[in-house]
């Protein structure tokens, strides 16, 4: 399994994303449930198809995170991720899962927003130093990449001013205070 902690490059810096088998059929499933009508297939602008993809197998990886941190006893990231429940069976797999599948996301459509989940999870994981990282990576996006037509779905209801301002906090924690505040969203 993919290590986030050994890893030479932040994961969202990987190129050649590869999906599991049974991530990449539901992902598949997912973008058919969303594509396909009475009349057939919808038809997306062939310049836009790979945006399209990859924005929907994201959205897909992230629903497939969330599931990981209900099984290890966290809420979905949206709602403020909180504590786990390391006495459960399998909650080191489910953590290394959430995280894995959230990295890849970030990869395949990096949205700054999604920069700013993940790191809620790594932080809420005990992942301290990656979080950091990881908010670093939103504050940097949400900073210099304007957000795209189609992308400001993904923002409603979302407070970004918030996020700015928990991640801007997070990296002026010092060694020894904690920044570990839940931010509901």
């Amino acid at each position: 399994m993919w290590s986030f902690r050994k890893a030479k490059k932040a994961p969202w810096e990987n190129e050649g994303v590869l999906l599991t088998e049974e991530e990449a059929r539901e992902c598949q499933r997912f973008i058919r449930s969303l594509t396909v009508t009475d009349a057939g297939s919808i038809t997306v602008r062939s310049d836009f198809a790979d945006t399209a993809n990859r924005l929907l197998t994201a959205v897909c990886l992230i629903g497939r995170a969330n599931r990981f941190l209900i099984s290890a006893g966290f809420v979905p990231v949206e709602l403020g991720v909180g504590r786990g429940d390391p006495s459960l069976t399998n909650y080191d797999d489910y953590v290394a899962g959430a995280v894995e599948t959230f990295a890849k996301a970030c990869a395949i459509y990096p949205l700054s927003i999604s920069f700013y989940d993940f790191a809620c999870i790594l932080r809420a994981v005990g992942y301290k130093e990656e979080a950091k990282a990881t908010f670093a990576e939103f504050l940097r996006r949400h900073a210099t990449i304007p957000i795209k037509a189609h992308e400001k779905l993904l923002f409603e209801g979302r407070d970004v001013a918030r996020a700015v301002r928990d991640a801007t906090n997070e990296l002026s924690t010092k060694p020894g205070e904690t920044g570990d505040e839940e931010i509901p969203f």
